[in-house]
């Protein structure tokens, strides 16, 4: 079974905004190693870390760190007005679901109404879209270690996006 982490960021500037839903994906049976890679990345191999929460210095680590990773990633991206976030997130998630038939999605918790809003989005496209065999749950960062790297894919992302940088990861989808 293919399993799928995914994590969001959003990089405001100048009144406009860039909206990044990041995703890796794993073989089920490697996921347990991949933990243990992941927890090399945190210096307390149990507290989940925000990648802005990071020095340029750490970035640039994590970002390496990531980049060797035993999994694959890719990365969706939209402008966005600040107010208009979660109707981006659902044009972003849409797409990946689409375009990826991983068969478990794990994506970080927002709360119990934006994950319901979720796993009736994804209803919704397997219903409509013949996408068959995906299971979407969510969890806190803190309980699910391969949300991390997801959370730096998305936010080194963003952030070079908003900074007309060279993207960490490669290439992007917009939606």
């Amino acid at each position: 079974m293919i399993r799928a982490f995914g994590d969001e960021s959003y990089v405001e500037r100048d009144g406009s905004g860039i909206y990044v839903l990041g995703l890796i994906w794993i073989q089920g049976e490697d996921c347990e190693t991949a933990r243990d890679f992941v927890r090399g990345i945190s210096p307390n191999s149990t507290a989940r870390f925000h990648f802005h929460d990071v020095n340029s210095r750490g970035r640039i680590a994590l970002i390496d760190h990531v980049a060797k990773g035993p999994w694959g990633f890719r990365v969706w991206a939209l402008s966005s007005s600040p107010k208009m976030q979660e109707r981006t997130r659902r044009v972003l998630l849409t797409r990946a679901l689409q375009e990826n038939s991983r068969e478990l999605w794990t994506l970080e918790s927002r709360g119990r109404r934006a994950d319901l809003r979720d796993r009736e989005l994804a209803e919704a496209i397997i219903g409509f879209r013949s996408v068959e065999g995906i299971r979407l749950n969510h969890l806190r960062a803190s309980d699910e270690p391969l949300l991390w790297p997801a959370d730096v894919v998305a936010s080194a992302t963003a952030r070079a996006l908003s900074r007309n940088q060279p993207l960490p990861f490669g290439g992007c989808q917009g939606a």
